[in-house]
């Protein structure tokens, strides 16, 4: 499991209780529980008191999808905001940067992220793909592809797809780019 652990002013439970139901959590008998908002079913996402209403501690999977990261990283954000916490994140090790730094749930996420698209994106070249923007949508073989970092997030602006009628080049600000996993 992975933890993040929250360290605030004492604070009254009810103060405590706000800032969970604000967050997304409901409370469950001794602890509080994110919302099922996660793609992963089957995966809590618990909250435990400790130290006298100054601590928290959020334990969740360590084998989630990139999107359940994201709002659960979200999630405690969110409630660390409300607490006024510190947040400690050394026992939520994501991986590792291409320069072999470690990144954890909010220190060096974005990086990792950038980097997980960054090599996400090379290995779908060749691939069945969909592409998806606010224009439309479009299926075929990803020939070649653009990339850019923006706020150290791995952006896709422009790509060359190989449909059923010829090659199909498609730009947006933001292009949203996944394997159909479908064979060639």
């Amino acid at each position: 499991m992975l933890e993040v652990a929250l360290t605030f002013p004492n604070k009254g439970i009810k103060e405590i209780d706000n800032a969970f139901y604000d967050a997304h959590f409901y409370k469950n008998k001794q602890n509080y529980v994110l919302k099922s908002i996660l793609e992963s079913t089957n995966t809590e996402v618990t909250g435990n008191i400790i130290s006298a209403f100054s601590k928290i501690t959020i334990t969740f999977s360590e084998n989630l999808s990139m999107n359940d990261y994201q709002l659960i990283r979200e999630a405690i954000f969110l409630l660390a905001h409300h607490l006024q916490a510190d947040m400690d994140d050394t026992k939520a090790f994501m991986g590792y940067l291409e320069n072999g730094q470690k990144a954890y749930l909010f220190h060096e996420w974005k990086n990792w992220k950038a980097f997980l698209l960054h090599a996400k994106y090379k290995s779908m070249k060749g691939q069945k793909v969909e592409v998806k923007s606010k224009a439309g949508a479009w299926r075929g073989i990803l020939l070649d592809y653009q990339e850019t970092f923006v706020n150290s997030e791995c952006i896709i602006t422009y790509c060359t797809l190989l449909t059923a009628l010829g090659e199909k080049r498609v730009n947006g600000k933001f292009l949203h780019v996944e394997a159909t996993g479908e064979f060639i």
